[in-house]
């Protein structure tokens, strides 16, 4: 607290309180409000950025024994070997052509493989 003297009065001006303060005061105001926002970031964090931690599979030589952590990294090799794999414009053609045929149609991957199929056999394919 400082004490100011002005003509004859006293003026007490109280130091503006810390962030931890103001948080923490404001965390038991609203208490509920943050306890309503729990399930959902708790979600997030479960279905969101969870996933991202078996991302790291891609870039590592994977093997079931040694585990994710232990893996040995091999950086963009897995996508070069596909990108300049001899079938790449198969697998890529294959995937991207059923939804294309019928896309009416098409519920799953499934029903679109189906009409592809049907659609070969009857073409004479």
């Amino acid at each position: 607290m400082q004490l100011k003297e002005e003509t004859n009065r006293v003026v007490i001006r109280n130091k503006p309180d810390s962030f931890k303060i103001r948080v923490a005061k404001d965390f038991r105001r609203n208490s509920m409000i943050y306890l309503m926002l729990l399930p959902v970031v708790a979600f997030y964090a479960v279905f969101h950025y969870g996933p991202l931690y078996g991302l790291q599979i891609a870039f590592k030589n994977f093997s079931a024994g040694l585990g994710i952590w232990h893996s040995p990294w091999v950086g963009f090799q897995h996508f070069s070997d596909f990108f300049n794999g001899f079938f790449f414009e198969r697998v890529v053609s294959n995937t991207i052509y059923p939804g294309r045929v019928r896309p009416d149609i098409c519920v799953s991957r499934l029903d679109c493989a189906g009409v592809a199929a049907e659609r070969g056999a009857a073409s004479g394919i």
